[in-house]
């Protein structure tokens, strides 16, 4: 088991319960005055629940070094060797309490908001190819995209994105909402957005359209309700 690729040895620490909750869904729906069949609003909203991570340390500063890790970053990788990963967000941290005996004296109970996602999915694209985006949800996703020329203009998914240069691979990311190349840490203002929105991928087969002037690889990590 391990937490962002570190194996829970790094913090002589041991789980006593990481049980995960679905992800919340909430739908409006109005109801006619007429009629006695509702009208279901478009718009749903998916929203991970709260649940808590328990785990064992066997001194205080194996405690405080694992916090430390889990507030290193937006969120945190938790892979239970259970063919899923947690993406989780720490909000808050509660106090580390001491008890005696079995070599591990201290405990600490810690809330997260958890995604359950698949392992990370990586595609070569191919033009006109169909692809089939796994699990239940809209995931978002990553584009790398490398140029085989110079390009003013390069069209993908609907975004069109200026200045791209020959060989210089630009990553489009959806999940940690950025664009940049190693030549350019930030190509955000080089992006027109349909819809102001990071690519995502709906669930099911689907071909995805990009220019054929540089070679892409799509990345995305499945979403599971």
């Amino acid at each position: 088991m391990k937490v962002n690729n570190k194996d829970f040895s790094t913090w002589n620490m041991r789980c006593l319960a990481f049980d995960y909750q679905p992800l919340g869904y909430a739908r409006e729906i109005y109801q006619p005055d007429q009629s006695i069949t509702p009208i279901m609003s478009s718009r749903r909203q998916y929203q991970p629940k709260p649940m808590t991570f328990d785990a064992d340390f066997k001194t205080v500063d194996d405690a405080g070094r694992f916090l430390a890790e889990l507030m290193s970053g937006d969120y945190s990788i938790v892979d239970m060797d259970d063919g899923y990963l947690y993406r989780c967000y720490l909000s808050e941290i509660d106090e580390i309490s001491e008890k005696q005996g079995n070599g591990y004296c201290y405990t600490l109970s810690i809330p997260l908001s958890v995604i359950q996602t698949g392992t990370e999915v990586s595609e070569t694209l191919e033009a006109d190819v169909p692809i089939t985006v796994i699990g239940h949800l809209e995931a978002e996703c990553i584009y790398e995209i490398t140029p085989k020329q110079q390009i003013e203009e390069y069209h993908i998914a609907g975004y069109t994105i200026k200045n791209l240069q020959q060989g210089v691979t630009v990553y489009f990311d959806g999940i940690d909402k950025r664009i940049y190349s190693s030549a350019e840490l930030n190509k955000f203002g080089d992006v027109t957005f349909p819809n102001n929105r990071f690519p995502t991928l709906q669930p099911g087969e689907q071909i995805i359209d990009f220019d054929a002037t540089a070679d892409v690889v799509l990345r995305y990590y499945p979403i599971y309700i």
